[in-house]
Formats: C-alpha cells, structure tokens, sequence
C-alpha cells in the first residue's frame, strides 16, 4: 500500500509545502508523525535541486524516529531513495516520525510516499496538547551541534533540530511545534564581518513565506508560496533574533536604538498574523549586548499597543565548560539549559500581567 504523505494520512509538522504528491519539507523540524500498523514500512523520499547541481551550502538532513527513537539518519545526495524502516513477520504497531534536522536555506528535502503491505494501514498522529513558534537563527536551526569542534567550518551533516533548545523545550511542554529560522539572520541586519550591514540577511520579510532556499523545487523556490496562517494557530511565540544583529550593531547606541524601533515593527507583524498568541523574545546565548535592545523594543511596544501578552527573556550567555561547536554556537547541554529556562517562563506566564521584562539565571 502506498500512502501520500498529507493531512489525511499524517499530523504534518512546521511548514511544509504540497505540490505534485510530494510533500515538501524545508524548515528545521519540518516533517509528518503517524501511527503506523504494518508488517512493513518504508518512506520514500525526493531531492531538492541541490542533488541536481545547484549551489546550497549542504545537502537537506533528515531523520526517523520509531517510539521516539532514532532509527534512521541520512542526508539527500541523490534524486531518491527509500528508506527501510521496518521488515517484521507479525504486524508492528508503532508512532513514527519524519524529521527535517538541517535548516531550510541550505536544502529542501520531499516526502514522496510512505509504503506498507496491502494490509497496513497509517492515521496521523494525536495533537499534542500545546502549539509555540519559534522564530530565529542559527542558534534555532541547532547549527553545527553535533561537532563540538568551535573552529570547524559549518556543514549540514552537523545540524540536528533535536538538539536544540527549541526542540526541547516543545518536548518539555508537551508542545506541537512549527519552526521559522535561517543560519546568520537577523532584524536589522545578518550577521557581518566587515561593520557593512548585512540587508540580504534580514529575516522579518521571510515570515510570511512557507520557507526560503538557496535550492529549487522542480522550477519553482519555496519562498514563492505565502504560508496559511491558519493551519498552523501557536499558544506561545519564541523570538529569538538579535545575536546577528549584534555583529552590526556592537554597542552603538544609534544603531542599536534603528534595530529597537525594528524589533518594535516586527512584534506588530507578528501579533497581527497571530492575534491570540502570548509573545517572548529572547537573546543572549551567544552574547548578550542585545539583551536591552529587545527588552525595551518590548517595552515600546506594549506601551504604545498595550499589548501586555508580549515579553522578553534575557538569557545568560553560554558558560567555557559547556562547550563550544562549530562556529562557537551552543552546545546541546547549553541547549538543554536554555530550553528549561524558556520552557519555565512559559509554563508560569500569566499572559494579563504586567511584569515587565524578566531575566533568567542559570
């Protein structure tokens, strides 16, 4: 039996893409989950144009998760390929995942068919009891979190949403989750070298959009489908931009104040898209010289909206003995403590008080 992977079939997980029987999956931990009972199963998979030649930074990674554990860890070199998952004489009952582990600008990856015997049979997964977004950079995207060698250069074999605090901390609030992330973007700029700022890596324009890849679907990019707000309705919003930033930024009062009054912008974007979501930025894992920049971009704009379901977390920095990956990016214990602390704060807001803005310790 051969099954479609789509909503009938399957819960599909972060924004995901249909198109031609294919599912398309970009953001990191984009994918399906289903409960599957079959002698045999197998996912059958489609490669993106970067298998084809065009110039990504990475073939898409992905994962299969049977009970919750890893079975199967590949990245899409080719055209297709099929995946095994299971061969049993009786009939196995099991919850299965498909999980995107590399971020969506590198590389886009496409669930083409998931197959059993002529008598299995799949249905999608349950809802889990809670939704969070969360939107942000590398840090979200778990960049090189699987070589803890800080001066490696990235490579997406190294990626692994799971890895991460957002990830985690979904897990730790028993949360749906849908992801919105590019490696070295920012608010006011990307990430630079040079002190020139970076307009090209400006990741608010991207919101509205299922993904956005380096890399081609057929003839077509993924950035060129708007994302249906509506299929996908978050309790809780995590923002956690301001670190690329900070490369342009330093501690220039001015500039810091420009990326405020953007900051500021993009919450209002994000409320209207979102109108029942409670709202937490948070920065400060890779340095926190932004931490008052989004603190007060929060407090401006709850003053002038007196939207008071809006806050901000500031993080503390990563310590020396939980080490560093490629890049000088976090760990995963660094990640674990970062999603305990997110996941603290969302478990005690009360969306209708006025606090202010908080700060966490380790």
């Amino acid at each position: 039996m051969k099954f479609r992977a789509d909503q009938n079939n399957c819960k599909l997980i972060g924004r995901t893409l249909s198109q031609n029987d294919i599912l398309w999956c970009g953001p990191s931990g984009s994918g399906i989950a289903f409960r599957a009972e079959a002698k045999r199963l197998a996912i059958r998979l489609a490669g993106d144009g970067n298998v084809d030649g065009d110039n990504t930074e990475g073939p898409a990674r992905i994962g299969v998760f049977v009970n919750g554990e890893r079975v199967a860890d590949m990245v899409m070199t080719k055209p297709d390929c099929r995946i095994l998952v299971w061969e049993e004489e009786a009939v196995r009952t099991a919850d299965v995942e498909v999980l995107k582990l590399s971020e969506c600008a590198m590389s886009v990856i496409g669930i083409a068919a998931i197959e059993t015997e002529e008598s299995g049979r799949i249905v999608p997964q349950e809802p889990r009891p809670h939704r969070i977004e969360f939107i942000g950079d590398s840090i979200t995207c778990g960049f090189g979190v699987d070589l803890e060698k800080p001066d490696t250069e990235f490579d997406t074999r190294t990626e692994d949403f799971t890895k991460t605090y957002a990830y985690k901390t979904a897990r730790l609030l028993d949360a749906d989750y849908s992801v919105v992330a590019y490696s070295g973007y920012g608010v006011l700029s990307g990430f630079t070298d040079n002190g020139t700022r970076n307009t090209l890596g400006i990741l608010p324009p991207l919101y509205d959009k299922t993904g956005f890849s380096y890399s081609q679907i057929g003839d077509k990019r993924l950035e060129e489908a708007e994302w249906e707000f509506d299929r996908f309705r978050p309790q809780a919003i995590v923002i956690n931009l301001g670190t690329n930033d900070a490369s342009y930024c330093g501690m220039d009062e001015e500039k810091q104040k420009e990326f405020q009054k953007l900051y500021a912008e993009f919450l209002r974007h994000v409320r209207i898209k979102n109108p029942d979501s409670c709202i937490l930025g948070v920065v400060g894992t890779m340095g926190t010289g932004m931490c008052r920049a989004v603190a007060e971009a929060v407090e401006q704009y709850r003053a002038e909206t007196g939207d008071l379901r809006v806050d901000a977390l500031a993080l503390p920095e990563q310590l020396p003995e939980d080490g560093l990956v490629t890049g000088n990016h976090p760990t995963e214990r660094t990640h674990e403590k970062v999603a305990r602390l997110i996941a603290g704060r969302l478990k005690t807001w009360q969306p209708e008080e006025r606090s202010g803005c908080t700060r966490a310790a380790v």
